[in-house]
């Protein structure tokens, strides 16, 4: 699961990889996701929440 925060919309955005395909998420989010999913698939961004 990937939990992005939305500053302007003041929200937590929780969804699977496989949602990028369907048509919940918007065009910006999954540009911006696409764009750093090397970086998910390593692990950078994994945080002890």
């Amino acid at each position: 699961m990937i939990n992005v925060f939305d500053f302007i919309g003041k929200q937590t955005i929780e969804f699977s990889l496989d949602e990028l395909e369907k048509n919940e998420l918007t065009d910006e989010l999954k540009e911006y996701i696409k764009g750093i999913l090397d970086h998910i698939n390593k692990g950078y961004f994994d945080y002890a929440l």
